[in-house]
């Protein structure tokens, strides 16, 4: 699989704009493969978004590993069209 794109939000809007950078790829008939999030922060929309849009929505834990004081909230990985 090729990865054209990937983002992280951090912060304390990156909940919003991730949702509205996912939305805007959407609207723009870009095919999204995968939605990448930490649950601490994104669980609630990463439903929404699972439900709303049909998208495949993959938990990656941030607390887990070496970078625990990182706020990652979610990265998106989608192939280019």
């Amino acid at each position: 699989m090729r990865v054209a794109t990937v983002e992280i939000w951090q912060g304390a809007s990156a909940v919003l704009e991730a949702v509205a950078y996912i939305e805007g790829l959407i609207a723009a008939g870009r095919p999204i493969r995968e939605v990448v999030f930490d649950p601490m922060r994104f669980w609630s929309e990463a439903l929404r978004l699972e439900r709303d849009h049909g998208l495949t929505l993959t938990e990656w834990p941030q607390s887990t590993g070496p970078h625990d004081d990182l706020q990652r909230t979610a990265a998106v990985a989608h192939r280019g069209g």
